[in-house]
């Protein structure tokens, strides 16, 4: 077995909360220094539906004057060594799914620029 750390979305999303009241701004205000349209990301964030970007991480650290490790809330869990063998496994093979295709995109494009070439030659 294994210790693995976790994010704990709801407990990082009521750091946001508290950190977000301390320093006197609102959702809207907020959501305005990321610049988005609409405050549902930072509401997202506060109840632990959605995780900021690491980007947007390191900005509400420098807004709140804090570090991204007091943000981001941990806990762990315990697995057995296999899980992390087979979720190796498994991004091995959603990488190579990924360059397969990708090869076979270049490949495929590559054929219908020679089709298209011949055809005007």
């Amino acid at each position: 077995m294994i210790t693995m750390p976790t994010i704990d979305m709801a407990a990082t999303g009521m750091n946001i909360t508290r950190l977000r009241i301390n320093a006197g701004l609102s959702v809207k205000d907020l959501a305005d220094i990321f610049g988005f349209a609409t405050p549902q990301a930072v509401y997202k964030w506060q109840h632990g539906v959605a995780m900021p970007t690491l980007d947007n991480l390191v900005v509400l650290a420098a807004v709140f004057g804090v570090s991204m490790d007091e943000i981001i809330a941990r806990s762990f869990c315990v697995m057995p060594r296999s899980f992390l063998a087979s979720a190796s496994l498994l991004v091995i093979e959603s990488v190579a799914v990924f360059l397969s295709i990708s090869i076979f995109i270049s490949i495929s494009a590559y054929l219908r620029k020679i089709v298209k070439n011949n055809r005007m030659g």
